[in-house]
């Protein structure tokens, strides 16, 4: 594992055939240069603010539905 500091996650790297993920394009540093990460996981632990849907839908799949718990 490595922790990456000044790189912000810009949407999905996909396969070919467009059915897997294979990684993320990323942002670096403040001239915010575009460079990929390619991963066998792709996990995305950024809870409520998650660009997640708006990336799988950049890439041709619906929006999962959103699911709202409360807390109480």
């Amino acid at each position: 594992m490595r922790i990456l500091e000044e790189h912000r996650i810009s949407g999905l790297l996909m396969s070919d055939d467009g059915g897997c993920v294979e990684g993320v394009c990323v942002e670096v540093g403040r001239e915010k240069s575009e460079t990929e990460l390619r991963a066998d996981l792709v996990v995305d632990a950024t809870g409520r603010s998650s660009k997640s849907p708006d990336w799988l839908e950049a890439v041709g799949y619906e929006k999962p539905e959103t699911t709202y718990i409360s807390a109480f």
